[in-house]
């Protein structure tokens, strides 16, 4: 009948916190979340490239024989508005900067807000804005305060090769197309970090080192920590530089405390870029096609693309990867080819209308990504605890400084703190497979072409992409569903009332945690001639209860690390599933215009020679739809603006 009882309340218990979870206080200083992948149209997947310059050498009518052109184009193509990608990347995070001319990720301990020297009173000048992430993340002193500000950018060059094929000779308006775009690319977010308050000793405890430490005992470690063994920078914990030096057996206590590095989603901020750059042939484009209608006036014709993948996928090591290529996708698809003489001048100079709509299918490509949490954009950067087999008797109390542990008021933990913290990113990397139903490429021009070899273009291009279809196709650290769990600003260990102060980890959770803010909020500041305040007690993590635990079977209170007041472990803990993780996609919807003058030495009998050159500016709408607070699975619109110049020459024959 005990365990009936037993089980029965550690169902509820379970069931309060999954509504607890679910019933979060909405957090509005980023409701249009974030793009944990950025996302952009293939270098291969250019249909202006493939339009401009020889448009009156191919597509002929009334041939009888074989004939064809080649062309090489060099582009050289750079983005702007790197504001716009910061935002994609980080949603309204990335905010204005007081201090700083430039858009920032500004980063705060929790104790910015309080000021030492006047006993714990809060401080108008340092309190921490509603968008800044929490210091205490990414392992940086309490009272840290810095600003981040980037500003992104894509270089890329394309050697477009291209072969047109005219196969008149089996029949009039066939013909077949070779699309081989070589593409080095190189992306970097360019981070820099501005330090307004390297952090300082802030807080006195009885397990603290002595003269004071920046975290107390309790918060990472039974040990209190001091800021010269915690990162010494925010740029080194994004990098995955650096992590706390914790010598196992410092001030005395023998447990070791794993803090893991940042492995994905990371930050290049290196001096050695080449990891960010790729050099490879980003599609194998084969077109065959047949104009229906073909005359002086113009033609009509429809044709069947098909795109081999030959480009590099994403791994998700970094936030900001190259792909040179459309990451790995075999496409399948189909176009339109138009032409239309408008206007013709006595001396063979004409006004053409021309037009090439393609449209493919993304097949299913396998890759490795790496994604928030659902409802908390950016969390992929917050800190999770790791949690095992409650072995120290760990149990909750709802009555305060009740050591009888009766039926009706306590309850074993499900689990206890097992020394191991890591960054979201590292549990929710997984290998997906992405698809995109519909991808178009548009392309129009009106050229003007003066009879002696002479043409300007002047045109438009539309390109867009349906959001990917993402789905899970290995598991993640995160499988078991009762291993790792939000830490938040929670207290980790509490210690016995005893003169030895034993440490005991607990089972402290805040599944409502967000990159902003962690739920209990605690100050580490202390009244130094007062009694000292009920502080680090737990007090607002997940289905909070007193703590206790059981030592050579006597029950005992379990305290915060002054010994003053008993602290508090979740009963039962909210662990994070595979359910958790946001596997939001990408969209893609960008807008170009573009020129391009060509010459053509039309006076020659076998060869035909062209060379022109061209420029165009393509704008990516950004914009991203409001989100619900638990949003999960929604799409982000990504795409890059990007100004471009190239030159495109060649030859036909027939």
């Amino acid at each position: 009948m005990k365990q009936f009882r037993m089980f029965l309340y550690t169902l509820l218990c379970s069931l309060i916190g999954a509504y607890a979870q679910a019933a979060c206080p909405i957090d509005n200083a980023n409701p249009c979340g974030a793009a944990p992948y950025f996302s952009i149209r293939s270098h291969g997947e250019n249909a202006v490239r493939e339009l401009v310059g020889w448009q009156e050498l191919i597509n002929l009518c009334g041939m009888d024989d074989f004939y064809g052109a080649i062309s090489v184009v060099g582009e050289y193509s750079e983005s702007f508005r790197s504001k716009d990608i910061g935002r994609v990347l980080f949603g309204s995070d990335y905010t204005s900067s007081p201090e700083l001319c430039c858009p920032t990720i500004m980063i705060s301990g929790s104790q910015s807000g309080f000021n030492q020297s006047d006993n714990g009173k809060t401080n108008d000048l340092v309190q921490r804005g509603p968008n800044d992430w929490l210091a205490e993340y990414f392992y940086l002193p309490v009272n840290w305060r810095s600003a981040i500000c980037f500003s992104p950018k894509i270089k890329n060059f394309v050697a477009d090769v291209e072969l047109y094929l005219g196969m008149a000779q089996w029949a009039d308006g066939l013909y077949a197309r070779l699309h081989l775009p070589i593409t080095w690319t190189k992306w970097d977010l360019r981070p820099e970090e501005t330090i307004f308050n390297p952090g300082i000793t802030v807080v006195r405890s009885i397990r603290a080192a002595v003269g004071g430490a920046s975290y107390p005992s309790g918060y990472f470690s039974p040990q209190g920590i001091s800021s010269a063994e915690l990162v010494q920078s925010a740029l080194n914990f994004f990098n995955g530089s650096q992590v706390p030096f914790l010598p196992s057996t410092s001030k005395g206590i023998n447990i070791p405390i794993q803090f893991d590095p940042l492995m994905y989603s990371k930050w290049n901020n290196c001096c050695d870029s080449s990891s960010m750059e790729k050099t490879r042939l980003a599609d194998f484009e084969m077109v065959f096609g047949y104009n229906f209608v073909c005359n002086d006036n113009g033609y009509f014709g429809l044709n069947a693309r098909a795109a081999a993948p030959t480009g590099n996928k994403p791994c998700g090591e970094f936030l900001f990867e190259p792909i040179a290529g459309n990451g790995g996708h075999w496409q399948l698809g189909g176009g339109v080819d138009a032409h239309a003489v408008m206007w013709r001048g006595e001396h063979d100079n004409t006004l053409s209308f021309y037009l090439d709509a393609n449209i493919t299918h993304l097949f299913k490509a396998c890759q490795r990504r790496c994604f928030d949490l659902c409802g908390k954009p950016n969390s992929r950067y917050m800190l999770a605890e790791k949690l095992t087999t409650n072995t120290v008797g760990l149990a909750g109390d709802t009555l305060v400084s009740d050591t009888a542990c009766t039926d009706s008021s306590c309850i074993l933990s499900d689990a206890q703190f097992a020394n191991e913290f890591s960054p979201v990113a590292n549990l929710t990397i997984t290998q997906v497979k992405v698809s995109a139903a519909v991808q178009g490429d548009v392309a129009l021009k009106f050229t003007y072409n003066n009879g002696n070899g002479f043409s300007w273009d002047l045109g438009y291009n539309f390109f867009g992409r349906s959001c990917e279809k993402i789905c899970r196709v290995k598991p993640t650290p995160l499988i078991d569903g009762n291993t790792w769990a939000l830490k938040g600003d929670a207290f980790v260990y509490g210690f016995l009332g005893d003169p030895a102060g034993n440490p005991i980890p607990l089972a402290a959770t805040e599944s409502c945690a967000t990159i902003h803010s962690g739920t209990n909020k605690a100050n580490f500041f202390i009244r130094v001639s007062t009694a000292v305040p009920p502080l680090q007690t737990n007090e607002n993590i997940d289905n909070p209860e007193f703590a206790i635990t059981e030592v050579a079977g006597v029950n005992n209170l379990v305290f915060d690390s002054f010994t003053e007041n008993q602290t508090k472990t979740s009963i039962q803990p909210i662990f994070l599933t595979e359910d958790d993780v946001d596997l939001a996609g990408t969209r893609i919807i960008s807008n170009k215009i573009f020129t391009h003058f060509n010459y053509s030495w039309l006076n020659r009998t076998t060869w035909t020679p062209f060379l022109g050159f061209g420029a165009s500016i393509e704008v990516a709408h950004h914009e991203q739809k409001q989100t619900s607070p638990n949003c999960c699975n929604t799409c982000r619109n990504t795409g890059v603006s990007q100004g471009a110049i190239w030159v495109k020459g060649g030859a036909a024959w027939n």
